[in-house]
Formats: C-alpha cells, sequence, structure tokens
C-alpha cells in the first residue's frame, strides 16, 4: 500500500520537474532570442553608421570619402571656388544671400540655418550641381519669396529644407 504513494509522489515530482524544465526552457529561448535581435541590431546600427560616413552633414568639417570639406565662411569658399561643394553660412545673421554664391559651379548643398534671410536670389537656381537649400531657422516664407518659388519653379530636384522658427529673429 506504501508503494503507490510513493509512485504518486514520483509522478508528481516528474510533473514539476517537466513544468520547471518547461519554464527553464522558454526563458532560455528568450533570453537567446533577445541575443539575437541585440546582435541583429548592432550590425544593422553599424552598416547604418558607414554608409552615413559617405554623406556629408554640416556638422563634419570632413567628408571621409570623397575628401570634400564643408566650408564655413565665405573668404575661404572663395581662395578655392572650384572646390567648393558643401557651403555652411549658418548663424552668420545675414539678411541676404551674398551673390558670390554664384561662384561656386559645383556646390551641392547650401546651408543657411538660423540667419535672418526673408527671400532668396532666383539666381541660385543657375547653380546646376546644387541639390540642397537649408533655411531653417530663417523668417523667409515660400508664400513672400519671390525668389523661392523662381528657384522651386526652375529647379523642382533641389530639396529645400525650411522649418519656421518658433520665434522669429527681430
Amino acid at each position: 500500500m506504501n508503494h503507490p504513494k510513493k509512485c504518486d509522489r514520483i509522478l508528481v515530482m516528474g510533473n514539476s520537474n517537466s513544468s520547471w524544465l518547461k519554464t527553464f526552457s522558454i526563458g532560455f529561448s528568450i533570453i537567446s532570442f533577445g541575443i539575437t535581435i541585440a546582435i541583429i541590431g548592432y550590425i544593422v546600427l553599424t552598416t547604418k553608421q558607414n554608409q552615413s560616413v559617405n554623406e556629408p552633414s554640416p556638422t563634419s568639417t570632413i567628408d571621409q570619402t570623397k575628401n570634400w570639406k564643408t566650408y564655413r565662411s565665405l573668404e575661404e569658399a572663395l581662395r578655392e571656388p572650384d572646390e567648393v561643394y558643401y557651403l555652411d553660412l549658418s548663424n552668420k545673421n545675414l539678411t541676404q544671400v551674398p551673390s558670390d554664391i554664384l561662384r561656386f559651379h559645383n556646390l551641392k548643398s547650401l546651408y543657411l540655418n538660423f540667419n535672418k534671410l526673408t527671400d532668396l536670389p532666383e539666381d541660385l537656381a543657375e547653380l546646376k550641381n546644387l541639390e540642397t537649400i537649408d533655411l531653417t531657422g530663417n523668417p523667409v516664407a515660400v508664400k513672400d519669396s519671390a525668389g523661392l518659388k523662381k528657384i522651386i519653379q526652375l529647379r523642382p530636384d533641389i530639396k529645400v529644407l525650411h522649418i519656421i522658427p518658433m520665434n522669429p529673429p527681430q
């Protein structure tokens, strides 16, 4: 009679062990899945970082793949106008775009962020390599800017970035 009770206990212990084993197995699978996702995320992140090295930005001084410098002053850029691909004239308190910019025939990106520009010269459309004009933080309004309207009309391929400032300059 005592023997069936031992069998019952063994069966109960067996059920308990298999439950623990299932829980352990599920936990291990979740951890393994998390590690796999972390590794994939790391690979994607490092791949994206390597891709972004190929694209110049106004915050980096030199594009490592093409060795194109981002010029941060008009005077410096005018010393070698054929080498100017990226010109960053942000935060210069400009009220108009300097006409000398038209000398930069290879210009690809023009950063005019946080100036006091209310219009753009439509002559900028003559820069055939120009791909991007960044006007973030300027009080220029597309509806009021004849020059900007003309640039967009003549060169619809140019990306015009414009974020209206919350507090326009006085």
